[in-house]
């Protein structure tokens, strides 16, 4: 059985006056930009916690610390998510 991944490589190109407004260290700016997409992808209900972190390439819990660093919700439900939670709850 192949249990090889196959992988897309996506190359962005980012202008050098915009990237040194960042203060970001090239070789560590790479190393997180898969993370900070990671995050953007759970906080807009894209990838779910474990395939954020799988995303990433860290583990659930570092993910999870990382999540409560940025001060990033875990369970994000709308009003109306919610009350239709509280209803079927009440109905138990």
């Amino acid at each position: 059985m192949n249990t090889t991944t196959k992988t897309i490589h996506i190359d962005i190109e980012i202008p050098e006056k915009l990237f040194f407004s960042l203060g970001e260290d090239i070789s560590l700016f790479r190393g997180n930009i898969k993370l900070y997409a990671a995050i953007f992808l759970f906080q807009s209900h894209k990838l779910s916690l474990g395939k954020s972190a799988e995303f990433a390439g860290v583990s659930k819990d570092y993910f999870l610390d990382l999540l409560n660093q940025y001060k990033i919700p875990i369970i994000d439900y709308s009003k109306e998510d919610l009350d239709e939670e509280l209803l079927r709850l009440q109905e138990c």
